[in-house]
C-alpha cells in the first residue's frame, strides 16, 4: 500500500468524484459546493446535470470536457496526439521559426540532423506511451506541459464534469491507458459510464473556477510581470 500512495487514485465512481469535490469545498467556502443541490435531488430527476452554472461557482469540482481537452492540448487546436506536442520544452511558434530559417537558406528540415534529433524524441515519446505497463504510475512522472499538467495521457482515463453528449445517465470520461492501444490516445476520443461504475484505469482531477477577486489579483500580477520584462522606461 505504502508503495501506491503517489500514484492516481482509481475505483473511484463519479458519485465519489462529485463527493470529495464538495467536501473539499464545505472546507474552504461552504457557499460554493457545485455538487450539493445534484444530491438532494430524487432520485427520478437524478439524471440531469448538475449546476449547469458550475464555472461560475469557486468550489471544486470535475473540469468539463472543453476544459479538459483544452488542458490536454496545452490550449493548442493543431495537434491530435500527445507526442505531438514535443518537445514541450521548446514552444510551437519556435519550432515554426527554426523550420522557417533552414527552408529560407535552402535546407531541407528533414535532413538536418539536429531537427531530426529534435523530432525523433516525439517518436521516443510516442512509443513509451504505447507499452507502458499495464497498470498506472506515480503522479508527476511525467514532464510538465505548457499549462502546467501532467499525466493527463497515458495514465489513468479521467472522469469529467459533462454528461456523455446525448446520454441522460452516462458521465464523460477523457485520457488514455496503453489498455486500449494508440487511437485512444486522441484527443478527441472518450467513453462514457454511468456514475456509479468504477474501473482500475479510471480516476479524476479536480479543477476550480478562479473568483472575480482572484481573477483581479491575477490580472495585477500579470501587469507587474509584463513591466519587469519591459524593463526601465
Amino acid at each position: 500500500l505504502a508503495s501506491h500512495l503517489r500514484h492516481p487514485v482509481v475505483y473511484v465512481s463519479w458519485y465519489a468524484c462529485a463527493a470529495f469535490c464538495d467536501w473539499l469545498t464545505l472546507a474552504e467556502q461552504p457557499e460554493e459546493c457545485v455538487y450539493r443541490s445534484y444530491f438532494a435531488e430524487d432520485a427520478a430527476s437524478a439524471g440531469s446535470n448538475p449546476s449547469d452554472n458550475s464555472a461560475l461557482r469557486g468550489g471544486y469540482r470535475l473540469p468539463a470536457v472543453h476544459e479538459w481537452s483544452w488542458a490536454a492540448r496545452g490550449g493548442r487546436l493543431d495537434v491530435s496526439y500527445p507526442w505531438e506536442l514535443y518537445p514541450l520544452v521548446l514552444p510551437e511558434s519556435d519550432l515554426h521559426r527554426w523550420r522557417g530559417r533552414l527552408e529560407s537558406e535552402g535546407s531541407d528540415p528533414e535532413k538536418d540532423p539536429l531537427w531530426q534529433w529534435l523530432m525523433s524524441w516525439r517518436s521516443v515519446y510516442k512509443d513509451v506511451l504505447l507499452n507502458m505497463p499495464k497498470e498506472h504510475v506515480p503522479v508527476l512522472s511525467e514532464p510538465f506541459s505548457a499549462f502546467g499538467t501532467s499525466g493527463m495521457m497515458g495514465n489513468v482515463k479521467e472522469w469529467c464534469h459533462d454528461l456523455s453528449g446525448q446520454s441522460h445517465e452516462r458521465r464523460a470520461i477523457l485520457g488514455a491507458t496503453s489498455y486500449l492501444g494508440e487511437r485512444s490516445f486522441a484527443f478527441d476520443y472518450g467513453i462514457a459510464l454511468f456514475p456509479q461504475n468504477t474501473n482500475p484505469d479510471v480516476g479524476f482531477r479536480l479543477c476550480r473556477s478562479l473568483s472575480n477577486a482572484e481573477l483581479a489579483v491575477l490580472a495585477r500580477r500579470e501587469s507587474e510581470i509584463a513591466d519587469l520584462q519591459a524593463g526601465p522606461r
